[in-house]
């Protein structure tokens, strides 16, 4: 994910300094995984492989480029471990699927950083909505203007491409709203659409559709 200007990942070190957890690193980036082995004395890898086989880990935190997800995943499930991803899942529905197979298969947990569920606004909203105050739900509708200058999308190459990130602004950012949407709402399914008025990313994605099903993004898109 986003490395702070120490070349920690934001993800491991705010769960490192919130549970107190032994955290080792894997990056490509050898360079970049050995400022955390040395800041907390632990050793540090560039294979995920290679740290399973070297580590007793109870869980491994995925936080890579979204298309990614699903390798390491289903790799760290496959050797008996929980996992944590970060959103989105991956960028295709069938991907997903295949991560979800893998943990019914290992029979431990995966689960994907949603943490503006545990806003205390979505907890009021989610109680009020529980309690039966705002009557039955039948239907929702959310909406989101997001803005990322051209430095975040500079700030790593996969950003903002199909190939990677599975489109702009809906699939990285926006995927939030839509999971929070999903959730409020207790359904499985909902429809989205983003317009991106000035381009900052490489692929251009200037105009996407996706389908959710099952609380995932699908990789359906239509450019323009």
């Amino acid at each position: 994910d986003i490395d702070d200007s120490n070349g920690r990942p934001r993800t491991a070190y705010a769960i490192y300094h919130h549970q107190g957890e032994s955290l080792t690193p894997v990056d490509k980036d050898a360079e970049r995984a050995q400022v955390w082995a040395d800041e907390h004395g632990v050793p540090g890898f560039c294979e995920l492989g290679s740290a399973l086989e070297s580590v007793e880990a109870d869980a491994v935190i995925v936080c890579t480029p979204t298309s990614l997800h699903g390798d390491l995943a289903i790799e760290a499930l496959q050797a008996g471990k929980h996992v944590v991803i970060e959103k989105p899942a991956d960028i295709t529905v069938d991907r997903i699927d295949e991560i979800i197979v893998a943990q019914e298969a290992a029979g431990t947990f995966v689960t994907v950083i949603s943490q503006h569920r545990f806003d205390p606004a979505t907890e009021k909203l989610s109680d009020a909505i529980a309690a039966g105050e705002l009557g039955r739900l039948t239907s929702g509708i959310a909406t989101i203007d997001l803005w990322r200058g051209q430095s975040y999308y500079d700030s790593g190459a996969w950003r903002g491409t199909w190939a990677f990130d599975g489109g702009g602004a809906l699939m990285n950012q926006g995927v939030h709203t839509v999971d929070l949407l999903l959730a409020l709402a207790r359904s499985d399914e909902a429809f989205a659409k983003a317009k991106s008025l000035v381009a900052c990313h490489p692929d251009r994605p200037d105009f996407a559709r996706r389908a959710i099903q099952t609380g995932y993004l699908a990789n359906q898109a239509d450019e323009v």
